[in-house]
């Protein structure tokens, strides 16, 4: 519990250009999703103060559920998946704003 609570702390303190954040799941509808709350916690904290946020996912993880919600889609700037990314996913999200990047 020290290290959550001190992790906490310590991401209120930066400026954060560029953040990157991984998921266990990603929907439309249910945003971004990860498997514990310390990890939420931590991850909400750097997106408070991150200026560019960008998910980094591969296809597997999109329409998958997790535990815990960290935002809606909208709140990252762009997404980066695979070329395996379902479409319908891809266009739903363009359609909200967000850039698509496959690789």
């Amino acid at each position: 519990m020290f290290h959550f609570q001190h992790s906490c702390g310590v991401c209120w303190r930066f400026r954060i250009d560029l953040c990157f954040f991984g998921t266990h799941g990603v929907s439309i509808e249910d945003g971004i999703m990860l498997p514990d709350m310390e990890d939420v916690a931590v991850k909400q904290a750097l997106l408070e103060r991150s200026y560019t946020k960008i998910l980094v996912t591969d296809h597997a993880k999109i329409g998958r559920p997790s535990f815990a919600q960290l935002c809606p889609i909208t709140a990252m700037d762009k997404i980066v998946t695979d070329k395996e990314a379902d479409a319908e996913f891809v266009r739903k999200a363009q359609r909200l704003g967000l850039e698509v990047v496959q690789v």
